[in-house]
Parts: C-alpha cells; sequence; structure tokens
C-alpha cells in the first residue's frame, strides 16, 4: 500500500525537475563564437526569428518565442541567430 506522503512526492517530483530545467537553462552563461555571434542551445527560450544550427545549413524559423528543437540526428545541436532584415522588408513585418 502506498502512503499518502509517497503519492505527493511523486507527485511533486515533475514540476521540481522541470522547474529546475528551467532555471539551468535560463541561468546559463551567454556563448559567442569566432565571429561574435551568440550561440543558443537547445531547449532555450529565444525570441522569434529564424536561427541556423551550427555545423548545418538547416534553418529554423520561430513564428512566437520558444525554445529551439533537437536536431534528432544524435548530435548536441547549437543555433546561432540569422538576421535578415529584406524578409521583413519584403512581408511588412518591420
Amino acid at each position: 500500500m502506498i502512503s499518502s506522503q509517497e503519492t505527493i512526492k511523486s507527485e511533486l517530483a515533475p514540476s521540481y525537475f522541470k522547474n529546475d530545467r528551467r532555471e539551468a537553462i535560463s541561468s546559463t552563461p551567454r556563448i559567442f563564437n569566432d565571429y561574435g555571434e551568440e550561440i543558443f542551445m537547445v531547449g532555450q527560450k529565444v525570441p522569434a526569428g529564424t536561427y541556423r544550427q551550427v555545423d548545418s545549413s538547416r534553418l529554423i524559423t520561430l513564428e512566437t518565442a520558444g525554445p529551439l528543437p533537437p536536431s534528432f540526428d544524435g548530435k548536441r545541436a547549437e543555433y546561432c541567430r540569422v538576421e535578415r532584415p529584406w524578409v521583413a522588408a519584403i512581408s511588412g513585418r518591420g
């Protein structure tokens, strides 16, 4: 038989670890490459925009702020922001 304390602990555990991970991601130091571009890690919450995966030509466009997706190829994905002001000018967003 499971005691009420064990039930409460198991219900609290997922949110505890979730909050821990969020704090760890949000408190990570800013990383820059040799060209001065800021590097973002998978799962890091970033502003809306276009991001290029480092060492790849894969582009990710986020319409709203949110976390960056994993690469699903077994390698750790890192992203840098791609500035394309002409796209904003053509689409009327800027």
